[in-house]
C-alpha cells in the first residue's frame, strides 16, 4: 500500500512500475518466477487499474470485456468476471447508463480477466461504497492466495486479508 498525500508522487511512481512513464533517473528493472531481469515495459505480466478506466461508453459491459479479453490474449470467462464484481444484471447496458461506482467494478472484472501476476492500483476504491471496498478487499485477497501480488495507491482503509506492507510518500520542500 503506497500512502501520501495529494501530490506527493503516488500514481506518478505507479506509472514508472507500470512502464507507463519514464523516470528522470535511475533505471527500473522487473523480474517474474524464474525470468531474468529486464529493463522496460513487461508486457502481459503487470494489470493496470489507473484513474481513466479504459472504457467505451456506447458499448456494453460484456463487448468491453470482450474486447480486453482479446486484448489479453486470455479468453477469461467474463461471465464469471461480471458475477465476481457484482455486474451480472448489468451486463448488457451501455456504459455511459452505468453509476461511477458501476463502472469501476467493471474496471475491477477488466483486472481480473488480464491474469495478471501483479496488479498495480490507483485509487480502487474510487467511486466505490463501502460494500465495494469489501469487494476489493476479497478480490486482493484471492489474488494473494493463488500467488499475485499488487501495488495500490490509496486513501481508502483497504485492509485484505493477505500480508501487507506499507509506503508513505512525503513531498520535500523544494528552495
Amino acid at each position: 500500500m503506497v500512502r501520501g498525500a495529494n501530490g506527493s508522487g503516488k500514481t506518478s511512481l505507479l506509472r514508472i512500475l507500470a512502464g507507463l512513464t519514464s523516470s528522470y533517473s535511475g533505471k527500473l528493472q522487473h523480474k517474474f518466477g524464474d525470468s531474468k531481469w529486464n529493463t522496460g515495459v513487461s508486457s502481459g505480466s503487470i494489470g493496470w487499474l489507473g484513474h481513466k478506466l479504459g472504457l467505451k461508453q456506447d458499448l456494453s459491459a460484456i463487448e468491453n470485456l470482450a474486447i480486453w479479453n482479446e486484448t489479453y490474449k486470455q479468453h477469461g470467462d467474463i461471465s464469471t468476471a461480471l458475477q465476481k464484481v457484482e455486474l451480472r444484471n448489468t451486463q448488457q447496458r451501455p456504459v455511459y447508463t452505468m453509476s461511477a461506482g458501476q463502472k469501476q467494478r467493471l474496471a475491477l472484472a477488466r483486472l481480473l480477466l488480464s491474469n495478471s501476476q501483479l496488479w498495480i492500483m490507483d485509487e480502487p476504491g474510487a467511486n466505490l461504497d463501502s460494500a465495494g471496498n469489501k469487494l476489493i478487499e476479497t478480490l486482493l485477497q484471492q489474488h494473494s492466495e493463488h500467488g499475485g501480488i499488487a501495488i495500490i495507491a490509496s486513501h481508502d482503509q483497504i485492509n485484505p486479508d493477505a500480508p501487507t506492507s506499507y509506503i508513505k510518500l512525503e513531498q520535500v520542500a523544494t528552495a
